[in-house]
């Protein structure tokens, strides 16, 4: 921060300069055209060569510094890019991380049990129905879990360490010349606060109904083919609906897998431009 403060600094300052250089310049030339008074024919010529000889002389520093001041603002142009661009894949270290996990519950989410040992990759489908997410309160399918817990437990874990991290980077690199990876990080944050059901979603495991949870009646819901539940949300009829929650849930995870993939397609074009 001091460095960029002493930069704005001597940056005015030579501008100053810049602009003080210019002016004696154009004030020396015009003077030269000016009257001089009773002189001799003589004394006007030397005194004219020599103010025009001055201006020109100023004018011609103010271009040579104006040149060197360009070059060096590209310079340390091409500087702030580098370290900006080492900082964001500093960052994304991590942030590969909680990524790989996150998409991993995903998977789990979107996927029913059925389906899961099925797909090698335990990535999510980007084009999964709402119909899939059924098994989201059944137990995980990774050793290292919990295995008491369900899924979307695990899930919402892990979103959001994943959120906390973004708003991090948010808050932490300037993103100057990286303008489209901030908005993707932006619009990723947004969705995250606009569509949160989770308490909604954790809340039905513990509520009873007709002698089971809440959520084993959801589930069943999901599953049936009944209703279509995302088209009725999209006409506006699931208000104070239970199953509101869900379709958030689903319109969230579309979006968001969306966004995290262009984050990847940023990263990688990223790291080929530092190459």
């Amino acid at each position: 921060m001091m460095i960029q403060f002493w930069g704005i600094i001597k940056k005015y300052f030579f501008n100053k300069v810049r602009l003080i250089l210019i002016l004696i310049g154009i004030i020396l030339i015009a003077a030269a055209f000016s009257p001089l008074g009773s002189f001799d024919e003589l004394t006007v010529n030397n005194v004219n060569s020599l103010l025009i000889s001055l201006g020109t002389n100023f004018i011609g520093i103010w271009i040579t510094i104006s040149f060197v001041q360009y070059f060096l603002d590209k310079q340390n142009e091409k500087d702030e890019k580098r370290q900006e661009n080492a900082t964001i894949l500093r960052y994304n270290c991590v942030m590969s991380i909680l990524l790989q996990r996150y998409l991993r519950y995903c998977f789990c989410v979107t996927t029913p049990i059925a389906k899961r040992n099925k797909n090698d990759s335990a990535m999510p489908n980007t084009e999964f129905s709402f119909s899939d997410m059924y098994d989201m309160y059944k137990t995980p399918a990774f050793t290292n879990d919990n295995l008491m817990k369900p899924v979307i437990v695990s899930f919402y874990k892990s979103e959001n360490n994943l959120h906390r991290y973004v708003h991090r980077m948010i808050e932490n690199i300037p993103f100057k010349y990286n303008k489209n990876l901030a908005e993707i990080l932006m619009d990723i944050t947004k969705i995250h606060l606009t569509l949160d059901s989770e308490d909604a979603i954790l809340g039905n495991m513990n509520i009873m109904s007709d002698g089971k949870t809440l959520s084993e009646t959801i589930s069943e819901y999901i599953k049936s083919n009944s209703n279509d539940w995302v088209k009725m949300f999209d006409m506006g009829e699931l208000q104070s609906n239970i199953m509101l929650p869900y379709v958030l849930l689903y319109k969230r995870l579309k979006r968001e897998i969306e966004l995290f993939n262009e984050y990847q397609k940023c990263i990688e074009q990223l790291k080929k431009s530092e190459v």
